[in-house]
C-alpha cells in the first residue's frame, strides 16, 4: 500500500470545507475516469480543522492506483456554477445548515486551488495561526431553515443459500456501496454519515446512509438510475476477475490494506485470515455473490430496487 497525506492551509475552514469537498470530487472523478474502484483501487478520507487547514488523506492499494500518485496532488477542482452548488448542497447536508457564500467565493476557491499541496512526509511542521485570514466570508443562512432527510441504501443477500460466503458479501458490499455513494455525492450534494450492517438467520445486510436537503431531492428516480449505472460500470470493467486477483494477492506475506478483518467479523461473526481470502474470493464465489444480492433504496417512504442479476445479464 502506498499513502499520501495532503495538506494545505486557506483563510478560514468554512472555505476550506467547501474547497475540501470540491477537491475530493476532482480526485474521485480522476481516478473513476482511469476505472479505478474506491475501496478496491483506494480510499480518500479528507478534512478541514479550524482555523484553515484542509488535510486530504490518500491509500493507493493496487499497482494501477499507485502508479497515479504523482498526478494526485495536481488534480484541478471545477469552479463552475454546477460544481459549487454540489459541493455547498454536501457542506450543507453534512452540517445540516443552510450556508451562503459572498461574490469573491469562486476567486477564493480558485486562489486556494492555485496553492500547492504539500505532502506530510516531507515537511517539518505548518503553523496555521500565522495565516491570512480571507476576506471571503461562506455564513450560516438564518432566513432559511435546512431540512435533510435520509437515502438508505441497502445491499442484502440471503445468509441461509450462501453462509459460507458471508464475509465475501461484506467485502463486496462494501465496494459497491463506496463507489455508489460518491456517485451519489457527487450528482445529487448528498452526504454519506453512517454505515449499518445487519446479520440474521436469513440474510446478511450491509447498509450505507447519505443525507440531504429536501429542497434539493424530491424523488428517488434520479438516485435509482445513478445506482444502476454506478453498478453497471463497476461490473463492466473487469470488478469480479480485478477483486479476485487482489484477494488472492493477500495470501501469505502482503500488506493488507482492504478488506479489515474486524470490520468483516463484526459484520458476518467469521474472522477470514490472510491466506483464506484468495480461495474465498475465486471468480465462482464472486459470481455467486452478485447473483444472490440485492440493492433497495429508501428515502422517506419511497423505495426502489433492482437486483445485481438484472445488470448481469
Amino acid at each position: 500500500m502506498k499513502r499520501l497525506t495532503l495538506v494545505k492551509t486557506c483563510g478560514s475552514s468554512a472555505l476550506g470545507h467547501l474547497y475540501e469537498h470540491l477537491f475530493y470530487d476532482a480526485l474521485v472523478q480522476f481516478l473513476t475516469s482511469k476505472k479505478l474502484v474506491s475501496r478496491l483501487d483506494y480510499f480518500i478520507h479528507a478534512r478541514t480543522y479550524e482555523p484553515g487547514l484542509v488535510h486530504v488523506d490518500i491509500e493507493l492499494y493496487t499497482s494501477a492506483a499507485q502508479e497515479l500518485a504523482g498526478q494526485l496532488a495536481k488534480q484541478r477542482i471545477s469552479v463552475d456554477d454546477a460544481s459549487v452548488a454540489i459541493a455547498l448542497m454536501q457542506v450543507m447536508a453534512e452540517n445540516e445548515v443552510a450556508f451562503q457564500g459572498d461574490k469573491g467565493i469562486f476567486k477564493a476557491l480558485k486562489d486556494i486551488d492555485g496553492v500547492p499541496w504539500r505532502d506530510l512526509k516531507d515537511i517539518y511542521s505548518v503553523d496555521v495561526r500565522a495565516q491570512v485570514d480571507s476576506d471571503v466570508q461562506i455564513k450560516k443562512n438564518d432566513n432559511i431553515h435546512l431540512e435533510t432527510q435520509t437515502l438508505k441504501l441497502t445491499l442484502a443477500m440471503p445468509s441461509k443459500l450462501h453462509l459460507e460466503l458471508t464475509p465475501l458479501f461484506a467485502v463486496v458490499a462494501q465496494i459497491i456501496l463506496a463507489n455508489l455513494e460518491n456517485s451519489l455525492m457527487d450528482t445529487y450534494g448528498y452526504y454519506a454519515f453512517d454505515e449499518r450492517t445487519q446479520l440474521t438467520p436469513s440474510k446478511v445486510s450491509l447498509s450505507s446512509l447519505l443525507r440531504a436537503s429536501k429542497q434539493h431531492r424530491k424523488t428517488l428516480t434520479g438516485e435509482l438510475a445513478t445506482c444502476q449505472e454506478t453498478a453497471t460500470w463497476l461490473l463492466g470493467i473487469e470488478f469480479v476477475k480485478r477483486l479476485h486477483a487482489y484477494l488472492e494477492s493477500l495470501n501469505g506475506t502482503h500488506e493488507i490494506a482492504i478488506p479489515d478483518e474486524l470490520d468483516i467479523y463484526n459484520a458476518t461473526r467469521v474472522l477470514v485470515g490472510r491466506r483464506g481470502w484468495g480461495e474465498l474470493g475465486s471468480e465462482h464465489n464472486i459470481k455467486t455473490v452478485l447473483q444472490s444480492t440485492a440493492l433497495e433504496l429508501q428515502y422517506g417512504k419511497e423505495k426502489g430496487m433492482f437486483t445485481i442479476t438484472e445488470l448481469l445479464r
